[in-house]
């Protein structure tokens, strides 16, 4: 059986996938701000996203439980 090449897998597997990242945005009075953004690749659609000035795992892990609650 020949092997699929990447651009297939990619077109048949865009359903099931998400990417997640945080990206930091500078503010006023010389803060940072972390926020953290969940897309979906299907519909290119914002699935959740949130901002913080101190992000710890347990703010991490709290996302990723409310993007993925149902």
């Amino acid at each position: 059986m020949p092997s699929q090449n990447w651009k297939t897998f990619l077109h048949t597997h865009v359903g099931q996938m998400i990417s997640i990242d945080f990206f930091t945005v500078p503010a006023i009075m010389m803060k940072v701000l972390f926020v953290f953004f969940v897309l979906e690749h299907r519909r290119r659609k914002v699935l959740h996203s949130n901002i913080t000035e101190h992000p710890t795992a347990a703010w991490t892990a709290q996302q990723i439980v409310e993007v993925f609650a149902d």
